[in-house]
């Protein structure tokens, strides 16, 4: 966010070429909840769970799946460049890229919510600071004086997530999470979890990055998908805050519902003070977004403010969708999970779809907006017993 600046300026990246990056990082995002079977919510919970033993264990057991669909992966995408080339231009280094970044961002999002799990709170902000500067110092040298544009951002992405994912590995190793016995039940156990979770993770897609594409498809053009994607970034500062203030809640919100006496009234109070933050921020980035288009964003990408609010408010109501998400994955309500991914899946696309080809990218933005406000709704549906429970004092537990 903060390089948009110098990201947007023509003479460094054009908006064509923020085009293809916002489809390359979209291609993550999809490829992503595929990857990682679920794993990274089941890790996230069963660490509070399970004895250290019995913990390394199911982590070297699941480590096969991911591994083995990222090798699954690179041969589909290698077979597919054509297609991936003459419908969205991407390079055909990207059927290479895709599978592999992905693959370590799995690791790197495993590495550090364990450490936030395990409150190893140092080694924490140290992968996330050493995370930034490595990439986006690299990032900003390569294009801004060496001149290699979209291929000097992707490159210091990869550059970053290699070096910290062999930190990553060494971690696991001296953990003894990688030398834990190979079980079967908990490949099955993960397998039967991963539906409703890859289904759950398709509908995330489906609601965060299929607006890019239909985009594309339909305007032909990865100049205004650039344009839009830009704006999209600034709307994120709202996913950022969310995501920085979850990292914090919901291990303790995993705590509190463990525990054999549930402290209600403390869930009510932290999901409150949650609602309040995220609606400020969204309220500030509103005000802010005109003067950050006039003094820091290329000219070029000022259309976009007159969709942008509605691509905030959109992001504001999928960070409290993301906190009813966590109750669902908690108790690993799969049936429910599933249910819901499906219904959520032909609304989003859906909604894009018909107000991006009425509207273009406005109709994009309101599109986006509308299928979250209706993806909140049905969630609230689906989580009702667990509100009711947490704002209704006479509960004491949740009973399944």
């Amino acid at each position: 966010f903060l390089l948009l600046f110098i990201y947007t300026q023509p003479r460094f990246i054009s908006p064509e070429e923020n085009g293809l990056l916002s489809l390359f990082s979209s291609s993550l995002l999809f490829l992503m909840p595929i990857l990682s079977f679920g794993i990274l919510q089941s890790a996230s919970i069963d660490i509070f769970k399970m004895k250290k033993q019995e913990f390394s264990d199911y982590f070297t057991s699941a480590m096969i799946l991911p591994v083995s669909v990222f090798l699954i992966a690179g041969t589909s995408f290698f077979f597919l460049r054509d297609f991936f080339q003459i419908h969205y231009q991407f390079p055909y280094s990207f059927s290479l890229l895709i599978p592999l970044v992905t693959f370590l961002v799995y690791i790197n999002d495993l590495f550090v919510g364990l450490l936030r799990d395990k409150s190893e709170l140092r080694k924490y902000a140290a992968a996330g600071i050493t995370k930034v500067v490595l990439e986006f110092g690299l990032s900003v040298i390569l294009v801004v004086f060496f001149a290699m544009r979209w291929q000097g951002r992707i490159t210091g992405i990869i550059v970053s997530y290699v070096l910290l994912s062999l930190y990553a590995f060494w971690y696991f190793y001296k953990n003894g999470y990688l030398s834990g016995k190979i079980r079967t039940k908990y490949i099955k156990d993960e397998l039967i979890f991963a539906v409703p979770v890859i289904a759950m993770s398709v509908a995330i897609f489906a609601l965060n990055t299929a607006d890019k594409f239909i985009l594309a498809k339909l305007s032909k053009s990865n100049e205004e998908v650039g344009i839009y994607g830009v704006a999209c970034s600034l709307g994120s500062t709202i996913i950022i805050f969310s995501s920085a203030y979850l990292t914090y809640l919901l291990p303790k919100l995993y705590q509190m519902l463990a525990s054999p006496d549930i402290n209600y009234e403390a869930i009510k109070k932290n999901f409150i003070k949650y609602v309040i933050l995220i609606a400020s921020v969204l309220v500030l980035v509103i005000v802010t977004a005109p003067f950050i288009y006039k003094y820091l964003i290329n000219y070029r990408y000022s259309k976009a403010l007159n969709y942008f609010y509605l691509i905030a408010i959109g992001y504001f109501f999928w960070t409290i969708n993301t906190y009813f998400y966590a109750l669902l994955l908690y108790h690993k309500q799969k049936r429910k999970i599933l249910f819901l991914s499906l219904l959520i899946i032909p609304v989003a696309i859906g909604c894009i779809y018909y107000f991006t080809n009425l509207w273009g990218a406005g109709g994009a933005a309101f599109g986006l907006m509308l299928s979250y406000f209706i993806t909140l709704l049905i969630t609230i549906y689906f989580v009702r017993q667990y509100l009711v429970r947490i704002f209704t004092p006479k509960y004491k537990n949740i009973s399944e």
